[in-house]
């Protein structure tokens, strides 16, 4: 990964962290990991994985857009949880897997129809019923 996303990401992280009052110390208590692993993360040293990523946006209460630098804007204005979101945690984290891997564009996009996570260029599959 690229110094400078690990860098940004870093840097949000600590920001967020500072911003909750939260110490290195009650990050690595709350995700079981060393206070040296946190400060790694915060600067760009280690990259975290998409568990403790989504750890992140929940406890800062902020978008992984904002962390990875995509945005500055930390919240978005309105959330509406739908019904029909159910598992899309778990695509989420499909998504953040196949990307750092390459195999999609950092700059991606996923739109939902019905209960279907559909890429950029891709139709959604038919039923098969």
């Amino acid at each position: 990964m690229d110094t400078r996303v690990r860098e940004t990401i870093g840097r949000r992280i600590r920001e967020l962290r500072e911003e909750a009052k939260m110490s290195q110390n009650d990050v690595a208590k709350d995700l079981n990991i060393s206070q040296a692993a946190v400060a790694q993360y915060e600067n760009g040293k280690n990259f975290p994985d998409e568990e403790k990523l989504i750890y992140f946006a929940r406890t800062f209460n902020c978008t992984l857009d904002y962390i990875f630098g995509l945005t500055d804007i930390k919240r978005r204005k309105e959330t509406t949880v739908m019904p029909h979101t159910e598992g899309m945690e778990e695509v989420a984290k499909r998504v953040f897997i196949e990307m750092m891997k390459g195999k999609i564009p950092f700059e991606y996009e996923v739109r939902e129809m019905g209960q279907e996570a559909v890429y950029p260029g891709t139709e959604p599959q038919k039923d098969k019923k």
